[in-house]
Formats: structure tokens, sequence, C-alpha cells
């Protein structure tokens, strides 16, 4: 039994199936959530017969480390967690100077199939929500201690594709570090049903929408699964009720492709989408994988993009790049899988 799949109210009657009191639950919440113990012998306040029979019935890690890499400059640490059944999945840990936010991945792969993305080139399966939580774990674990500030679920896998285990992880995170909602971003490439489903929850989560195209048509040479589940104004409309419910700011990602979609009447009609939800515009680099036809729009071009937007009144940023150099882009350190940086942590537990 995976623990950290288990909700605060669902440790709390397991441990009383096994005649233990109810405050021990909230004992071992604060040794999985607030000290990130990988071994149940350092549980010093529980018995020693429970302790006991939670190392042969249950587990606290659902990840580890199994490669690392570091960018020397930004200090961006990229990271391959292996999964219990040997599957790997990626982490990112962005240092700013303000904090660590932390990138997590909700899928092992991605079904979205989106023809930009090294992600999307390989689907395994669904995450759990402990899983989602422990990645989280072992990046603080790994940072001295560090804990990230900020979870974004914008790594490997569409969020909203496997919505309860995800939130069920945004939850848990938020009740046992005390994190605020307000911390946590969801990326989606744009499952409307999704999004109008956490509108419903009316939590002021954030949300970031892959964009990436102001046309059907375009997108759907971009992004096929997600343009086939939803033409653009269908996905406008439901942000427009995401950020009435949440009452947060959406933001649109668009990546930049040279020739594609940089065009000045793609900034155009990309500024009349934002301002319809009043969204920030998060304007992206383009990472190149291997065979992939796209190429990065040249700095001129992006400049004359922003520019345009700028002169609309839409609020926009650059996506600074803080691990081109350590393959930090979704995917692919998974794709070239384990090399001589291999193993540099093991399975506890």
């Amino acid at each position: 039994m995976q623990l950290k799949d288990q909700s605060r109210d669902e440790l709390e009657q397991l441990l009383i199936a096994w005649g233990q009191p109810p405050y021990r639950a909230a004992q071992l919440w604060h040794w999985m959530y607030r000290k990130s113990v990988r071994d149940f012998e350092e549980m010093t306040d529980l018995p020693v017969d429970l302790r006991r029979q939670l190392s042969q019935r249950a587990r606290l890690d659902a990840c580890w480390v199994r490669q690392r890499r570091e960018d020397p400059v930004a200090g961006t640490v990229k990271y391959a967690m292996a999964l219990s059944d040997g599957l790997v999945v990626e982490a990112v840990a962005l240092r700013y100077r303000d904090g660590v936010t932390a990138c997590l991945s909700s899928q092992a792969g991605c079904r979205m199939g989106c023809s930009f993305c090294a992600s999307g080139k390989s689907w395994e399966r669904q995450l759990t929500s402990g899983e989602i939580i422990d990645q989280f774990l072992r990046i603080g674990e790994d940072l001295g201690g560090r804990r990230s500030s900020r979870v974004v679920l914008m790594g490997t896998g569409e969020p909203l594709d496997n919505y309860e285990a995800v939130l069920q992880a945004v939850r848990r995170l938020h009740d046992g570090t005390g994190m605020s909602y307000r911390s946590f971003t969801i990326s989606t490439c744009g499952l409307v049903p999704g999004i109008l489903k956490l509108a419903a929850e009316q939590l002021p989560i954030n949300l970031a929408v892959s964009l990436h195209a102001v046309d059907d048509a375009l997108r759907q040479r971009l992004m096929p699964r997600a343009a086939r589940l939803a033409r653009v104004d269908r996905l406008v409309a439901a942000c427009m009720v995401y950020a009435e419910s949440s009452g947060r700011r959406v933001t649109f990602e668009y990546l930049l492709l040279d020739g594609v979609n940089d065009r000045v009447e793609d900034a155009r009609r990309l500024a009349d989408l934002a301002g319809r939800v009043r969204a920030h515009v998060n304007l992206i680099p383009f990472n190149a994988i291997p065979g992939s036809p796209y190429r990065r729009s040249p700095p001129g071009r992006v400049a004359a993009f922003g520019a345009r937007l700028r002169e609309a009144g839409v609020a926009f940023t650059v996506r600074r790049e803080l691990g081109a150099g350590i393959d930090a882009a979704c995917g692919q350190l998974r794709q070239r899988g384990s090399g001589s940086e291999a193993d540099v942590g093991q399975r506890s537990q």
C-alpha cells in the first residue's frame, strides 16, 4: 500500500482498523509531508509496533531520483524519477530569486500527440496522486530540504486527462505542506470539460492554457487531439468561466514557431483572444527535439510579436530559458534514456 495515495481521513480509518488511536494519523501525516522522511524508523513518536507494522504493510516511496542534471549557470535541476514499476517520469526544479518552483509530471507519456512536443511521442499510464506528490518531496530532499514555494503541473502529460489524481495531489500538498492554492498552476492543452470541472471546484488554482495557435486549422495541425476536442472559441469561453469562478487570471501559453504562428497577424488575433479573457500571454521559445520540422522564431520576430501585443494592451512575458543545456523541456531527458549519470538516488522502503 502506497501511503501517499491515501487522504488524511483514509489514513485515520486505516490506523483505527489497526487498533491505533485516531491522532496517530496526524503524526504520520506530519512525518510524511512536513519532514519528508523515507524510513518509518525515523518516526520516533510512533510506537515501535506500529512502525514495524507500517514497514511490513505500507510504502513511503512512490518514486526516487534515477538521474539528475543541473545547469551550472541557471541552477535549474532536471530529474528522471523512477517509479516502482520501472517507468521513468520527469520533474524540474526551477530556481528564482524568490524561491524554487517544482515542475511535476502527471502522466508517464502523454496521449495528446502535439506535433512539437517530446512528451507526446509515447504513452505508458496515468500517475497516481502519490507519484505526483513524491516528485515534489524528492525535489525538496535533493535540494537539501529547501521546500519549493510553487508547484506547476507542466511536466510530462496532460494534467486534466488525469483529473482526479492531479486534484488529489494538489489538495494533499496544500493540506500537508500548508502551501496556498494560489501557489499551484495546472497547465492544459485545452480539455474544456476538465477546465469547467476545475472551475466548479472554486479553488484559486492558477490555470495555464497551451493555445499555440489562433485558428482551428493551425491548431489542428499543431495539436491534433486537443483541437478535435474543442474549437478555439469554445476553449476561450471555458477560460472565461474559469477566470470568473476561480478569481485567478488565466495564462495563454504560446510557443513561437518560425514561419508557422509568429506573424504580426497572429499576434493581432492572439491579442483579441487574450483580451476577451483578460489573459496573460506567455511567449515560449521553442526547444528543438530530434526529427522536429519546427525551428524557433528569430529574436527580431519575437520582439515584433511582443510589440503588437503591447500595443493592444495585453500583458505578456517571454519565458526565460532555465535549462536548455540539460534537456529541460518536457520529455527530452526521458526520451534520451539513462546514461552514465543514472542511479544517483535509490529506492528505500
